[in-house]
């Protein structure tokens, strides 16, 4: 007989008290867990694989009879496939209650306590485009790492930083440095951000990145305005709005076909003409994948056949969260490198020339961006914001 941890038996306990699935299934696996131990202590010689290949069920079946209160479950009906969704299941609700309401909503009046504005614009600067911050009047700077529940930047480019201001008479915020699924973050912290935006009352998002041109008539250095996204990692189920919908912030089932403002993209187009950017200003489709390893040929072949003109490794579960909170969305692409599609091509992606575009790009960024904010009108425009169904 294998002692349930103490706090295993609480949450099983309490899981059977109330009816609530989810805790029993946590009190399963930390019976589970508690065997391994004691097999790596040397008090019980069995594997891992021994212990699921021997249980009374290796199916996907129902669990046998549950036991009474204070009494330790001895038959779990548990596969390799069945623990590990448990374990995913957990985290999922774990991570999605730290990172909840209440957290958001605290850390969102914590900044609204001292900084100098009440932002409706949010701007979010990708790889190399940190300057775009810059263009801030009266700011007010809090570093990630000072700023209660904030994740921390750990990426090169990326300053860690939030800036208050304003920007043509436009209360604004803006993120020098985001987060990345690769850095090791929960989903739902990486797009943490965007729900405290929405609590400080941002209406509109920009957000900008770094990506490799797909599109064949792409160029270094031309800027891609996003008129829709593929989710790569979406369709192996990481998706931000995973675990229990928080209805405060939005719908259960949010609809992708409008995530990008159709009117911000013909701003951006409009903006772009008069600027005479026209001959380095695209429209396409992004697609987002995990990181931090760059696409291989094979992979940025298929890409392109799937209809994707330029790859990266952020922006869209930022979007997502955007979205389902009902603020405008509008993100652009600084197309830094081309992406390598030829087996005999000696060219390599990497993260120096980024940073090397961007820099070389960030002034007329920065014009599009500022011109574009000085045209909103946040106040009449958010009511058309709001997310809806499909």
């Amino acid at each position: 007989m294998v002692a349930l941890p103490p706090a295993g038996r609480r949450l099983f306990e309490k899981g059977r008290r109330l009816g609530l699935h989810n805790l029993v299934e946590v009190g399963k696996v930390c019976y589970v867990l508690a065997v391994w131990r004691q097999r790596d202590e040397g008090r019980k010689l069995i594997s891992p694989q021994d212990l699921i290949s021997r249980s009374p069920c290796t199916s996907a079946s129902r669990y046998h009879s549950r036991p009474k209160v204070n009494q330790v479950p001895t038959k779990v009906a548990l596969n390799r496939t069945s623990l590990y969704l448990h374990c995913m299941s957990t985290k999922v609700v774990q991570g999605s209650r730290r990172y909840g309401y209440e957290e958001c909503k605290a850390t969102a009046d914590w900044l609204l306590d001292q900084a100098p504005v009440r932002p409706l614009v949010g701007i979010v600067c990708g790889s190399g485009l940190g300057g775009l911050a810059d263009m801030l009047k009266d700011q007010k700077i809090f570093n990630y790492g000072d700023i209660p529940n904030f994740p921390k930047s750990t990426v090169h480019g990326h300053a860690g930083r939030l800036v208050f201001g304003t920007l043509k008479g436009k209360p604004c915020v803006c993120m020098q440095g985001r987060f990345h699924l690769y850095e090791g973050y929960p989903i739902q912290k990486i797009t943490m951000p965007m729900r405290i935006f929405k609590l400080m009352g941002v209406k509109t998002v920009i957000l900008t990145n770094a990506a490799g041109g797909l599109n064949q008539d792409y160029k270094v250095g031309d800027v891609m305005i996003i008129k829709d996204h593929i989710n790569m990692p979406g369709f192996a189920g990481i998706n931000p709005l995973s675990g229990p919908n928080e209805e405060r912030f939005g719908t259960r089932f949010p609809c992708m076909s409008d995530a990008y403002d159709r009117k911000l993209q013909q701003l951006a187009q409009e903006v772009g003409a008069e600027l005479g950017y026209s001959d380095f200003l695209r429209e396409g489709v992004y697609c987002v994948l995990g990181g931090p390893s760059f696409e291989t040929i094979a992979e940025c072949r298929m890409l392109n056949r799937l209809g994707a003109d330029a790859v990266g490794m952020s922006t869209v579960h930022e979007v997502i969260v955007a979205r389902h909170c009902g603020m405008q969305v509008f993100a652009l692409s600084l197309i830094t490198n081309q992406a390598v599609m030829d087996y005999d091509s000696h060219e390599k992606a990497n993260h120096e020339e980024v940073l090397q575009t961007g820099e070389q790009r960030s002034l007329q960024l920065v014009k599009l961006v500022s011109t574009m904010v000085a045209r909103l009108d946040v106040a009449s425009d958010y009511t058309n914001g709001e997310a809806h169904h499909c």
